[in-house]
């Protein structure tokens, strides 16, 4: 029995360590996937973005009107003031980048024009005021990722002011004592074009600075009130879009 022990002793130690290596096998074990070689956790989609350039937009302009083509009957002496300080206010929607409408306000000021009622006649003076709703398709070309290229094509629903004072008219010219005041108010449609550049002052597009163009044609009642005139309106503004 004595010579046996040893030997009982090293087998049942080399059972119990192969017992516990076979549990140690058979156990569950965690597993990170974030560590796992070649393994990726799936992201999250980024929710979708408005695409610059598309929604809603508005703005504001101040600029300078100026009148071509005045003209009054018999008065070839008048010195004409043909320009004048005006602004406008504007919005309009964008269903694509490229793609959209115009609406605008612009109140074009006057041109104004004085001198005497013919050769040493009395004195006249003409103010004709102007305002003006546009309603315009638009195109944009991008020229730069924050600049880009407008156009407008569409119509002008226009309004004619007209104010005409004439003043005493001195003795021998036949109308001794006669002074004379005419006021009308027109409106109508006209064509009117225009262009542009917008430039964006930030990287999402919200805000930017806009110079505009924009001409009416043959604004005014040349049989009812004896003006009409193309308008061109130059603006430097600020814009604002979704």
């Amino acid at each position: 029995m004595s010579s046996l022990t040893p030997h009982c002793v090293r087998a049942a130690g080399s059972l119990a360590l192969a017992l516990s290596a076979a549990c140690a096998a058979t156990e569950p074990r965690a597993v990170s996937f974030a560590t796992e070689p070649g393994f990726a956790m799936p992201r999250t989609p980024a929710p979708l973005a408005a695409s610059p350039g598309i929604g809603f937009f508005g703005g504001l302009g101040l600029g300078q009107s100026t009148f071509h083509d005045y003209e009054l009957d018999g008065l070839p002496g008048a010195e004409v003031d043909d320009t004048d300080t005006a602004f406008s206010l504007f919005t309009g929607y964008r269903w694509t980048p490229n793609y959209g409408v115009l609406m605008g306000y612009i109140d074009h000021g006057s041109v104004r024009a004085s001198g005497p009622v013919g050769e040493g006649g009395s004195p006249f003076d003409d103010e004709v005021g102007y305002k003006s709703t546009l309603l315009c398709a638009m195109a944009a070309w991008p020229i730069a990722p924050s600049t880009a290229i407008l156009g407008f094509t569409g119509a002008a629903y226009w309004q004619q002011d007209v104010d005409y004072e004439e003043g005493y008219t001195p003795p021998g010219l036949g109308r001794e004592g006669v002074s004379s005041n005419y006021g009308a108010d027109e409106s109508g449609v006209s064509a009117v074009i225009g262009g542009g550049v917008n430039y964006f002052l930030d990287p999402t597009q919200h805000f930017g600075l806009s110079l505009m163009w924009f001409r009416i044609i043959e604004a005014g009642d040349q049989g009812a009130t004896g003006h009409d005139s193309d308008i061109d309106f130059v603006s430097l503004g600020i814009t604002a879009s979704q």
